[in-house]
C-alpha cells in the first residue's frame, strides 16, 4: 500500500485500506490523514452517523493500542467526523460514493484547516483529548 491516498480509489482499494486500518496490518507511519479520513468516509458513507462515530472511535483505539501508542483524542477525531458528514449530508443526487469520497478528500486535504476552529491551547489541552470540546474560534460549518 503506497503512503498516499488518491482521490480515485477504487471501492476494492477503500475496502483494503479500512480492512488494515481495522486490522492494525497498516503501520501507523502510513495511516496519514488523508488514510484517516478515507477511512472516515467510507464509515459515513455505509452506515448512520452515530455508528460511524462508534467505529471510527473504536478503531482508533484499537488501532493505537495495537501498535502501543498512547494518542487517542477525542475531538480531533469528532471534528474530522462532523466536518466530514456535513460534506456526506449534502451529496448530490447523481453524486457516486467514489465521487464524494474524492471530493471530500480534495477539499480537506489540509489537516490544519481545525485551527480555523480552535485555538492551538484548547485543541491540546487534556479535556479536548478526552471528550468532546466544542470549537472556540468560530462554529462548525
Amino acid at each position: 500500500m503506497s503512503g498516499t491516498v488518491r482521490s480515485t480509489m477504487s471501492i476494492d482499494e477503500i475496502e483494503a485500506l479500512v480492512k488494515a486500518f481495522e486490522t492494525g496490518s497498516m503501520p501507523p507511519g502510513d495511516f496519514s490523514h488523508r488514510r484517516h479520513l478515507t477511512v472516515a468516509l467510507s464509515y459515513l458513507t455505509s452506515m448512520e452517523y452515530e455508528a460511524a462515530v462508534d467505529i471510527m472511535r473504536a478503531g482508533l483505539k484499537r488501532f493505537l493500542a495495537h501498535h502501543g501508542i498512547d494518542g487517542y483524542h477525542e475531538t480531533i477525531t469528532v471534528f474530522w467526523l462532523r466536518r466530514l458528514f456535513g460534506f456526506v449530508a449534502k451529496r448530490g443526487p447523481n453524486e457516486s460514493r467514489l465521487e464524494l469520497i474524492g471530493r471530500c478528500l480534495e477539499q480537506n486535504a489540509e489537516g490544519k484547516v481545525i485551527f480555523k476552529y480552535y485555538r492551538r491551547e484548547r485543541l491540546i489541552s487534556e479535556t479536548a483529548k478526552l471528550e468532546w470540546v466544542e470549537p472556540d474560534l468560530r462554529p462548525m460549518d
